[in-house]
């Protein structure tokens, strides 16, 4: 945040208070946005090791067709996305609370 005193003029301090807005607004948009492609790639990855999303959606769709049990596992589908991104926005939530803009 950029400070300023009461003994600005009202042109400064309109200018400064629109330079936060913007500024903060910056912040939560770079956020959302790193969050919606991190959490893109975990779903779309490869890397079964890491995350194993793709393998689990994989051997679920396998046991769909095979024992015709398609809610449970379209269910169990939706609980480990619903996972991954409730645990990347946790984590996301808690950096974003440690570099918080201190107010005054």
């Amino acid at each position: 945040m950029i400070p300023f005193s009461s003994s600005d003029t009202y042109l400064k301090a309109f200018a400064i208070g629109a330079m936060n807005t913007v500024k903060v607004s910056f912040i939560g948009i770079i956020f959302t946005v790193n969050i919606g492609v991190f959490v893109g790639m975990a779903r779309l990855s490869s890397n079964a090791v890491a995350i194993g999303y793709p393998d689990f959606v994989s051997i679920s769709n396998t046991t769909i067709c095979q024992t015709g049990q398609a809610i449970e596992g379209v269910a169990l589908i939706m609980v480990l996305y619903l996972t991954i991104s409730l645990l990347t926005s946790l984590f996301m939530n808690w950096y974003n609370s440690r570099i918080a803009l201190v107010e005054r």
